[in-house]
C-alpha cells in the first residue's frame, strides 16, 4: 500500500511504488522489507515497459518511478495484521482486502484505488475507487 502526496492510497500488487533497497535501509527500513520493495520496482519497470497493452518507453517509466519514490510506504507490523483480521471478520471481506483497507486507514487516506475491491464501497471513512472507472 502506498500513499501519494495527494493523500490517496494505491493498492498495487505488481508494485506501483518503491524506493531502492539502499535508500530504504538508510532510512531505517529493515533489509528484508527493503529487498521486497526493490523487487517490486524491478517488476514494475518490466511490466510497464513490456507487459501492458500500451507500454511506456524506458525514460517515461524511469520518470514515473522517480515520482513514485516520494510516496509514503506502509510497512505493516503484527498489530496491523491483527487489526486486518478483525476487519475481515467484522465486515465479511477477504483478509487481503481488509489489509488494504487497514493500511489506507493507517496512512490517513480518504480514498483507496484498487482493482480488487468494489468501487464506491466505504469502509471506516475510506472510499474505494477503481482505476478503471470513468474520470469524474
Amino acid at each position: 500500500m502506498w500513499k501519494s502526496p495527494d493523500d490517496e492510497c494505491v493498492h498495487a500488487p505488481s508494485g506501483y511504488h518503491v524506493l531502492m533497497s539502499r535508500q530504504l535501509t538508510i532510512r531505517g527500513i529493515p533489509e528484508e522489507v527493503a529487498s521486497r520493495l526493490t523487487r517490486l520496482s524491478e517488476e514494475f519497470f518490466v511490466t510497464i515497459t513490456r507487459k501492458v497493452p500500451h507500454p511506456l518507453d524506458p525514460a517515461a517509466a524511469e520518470s514515473l518511478l522517480r515520482e513514485l519514490s516520494t510516496w509514503t510506504v506502509f510497512a505493516p507490523e503484527t498489530r496491523d495484521v491483527l487489526a486486518a483480521i478483525a476487519l475481515h471478520r467484522k465486515a465479511g471481506i477477504a483478509f487481503w482486502d481488509a489489509m488494504i483497507l487497514h493500511s489506507a486507514t493507517e496512512l490517513g487516506c480518504d480514498v483507496v484505488w484498487s482493482e480488487d475491491l468494489n468501487a464506491g464501497q466505504v469502509y471506516g471513512g475510506v472510499t474505494v475507487r477503481s482505476p478503471f472507472e470513468p474520470a469524474r
